[in-house]
């Protein structure tokens, strides 16, 4: 199936962009060149490897920001701290993903471990929510939490809830 029709069985077209845009990337650094006949599959896999590579950006900008005592207060310290463990387990579960990807492991752990990355993401946000703060890493969190849906959307393609 074409990239395109695999990403517009995502809802919003922002997210369709995206998903192109995400999964054309990846397949520019892998093995898979040609996204014109592609599985969904594979579609996954790909969007997952771009969300994880953003995901390492976000957390090498978030130990930046630590390490900028001047620039960033304790109330804010606090809040990047917690980014940076969600942001880091994230990683964790979307290397998770692949596996099973890959070992045809039971499809509910797999809905699971993506619903859990989104879950990561949103609470990286809602910490600085409960702070009153502005986020510092906004445009990460926003990108990162788009690309978690993206991926559950596509994993929801493979393997429909049933009913």
């Amino acid at each position: 199936m074409p990239l395109k029709d695999i990403c517009d069985k995502i809802s919003s077209s922002e997210d369709v962009e995206l998903c192109m845009a995400t999964i054309q990337s990846a397949a520019a650094n892998s093995a898979v060149h040609d996204t014109s006949n592609m599985d969904v599959s594979v579609a996954l896999t790909l969007s997952i490897n771009g969300n994880i590579a953003y995901a390492n950006t976000a957390v090498q900008r978030i130990k930046e920001l630590l390490r900028d005592t001047t620039r960033v207060n304790n109330e804010t310290r606090e809040c990047l701290t917690t980014c940076d463990e969600m942001y880091s387990d994230s990683i964790e579960d979307l290397e998770q993903v692949k596996k099973e990807i890959k070992e045809k492991t039971t499809t509910s752990d797999i809905v699971a471990l993506l619903d859990g990355v989104v879950n990561e993401y949103t609470s990286c946000q809602d910490e600085f929510n409960e702070a009153s703060l502005a986020s510092v890493i906004s445009e990460y969190q926003e990108q990162l939490e788009s690309m978690a849906n993206i991926n559950l959307a596509l994993a929801q393609i493979i393997w429909p809830k049933s009913s």
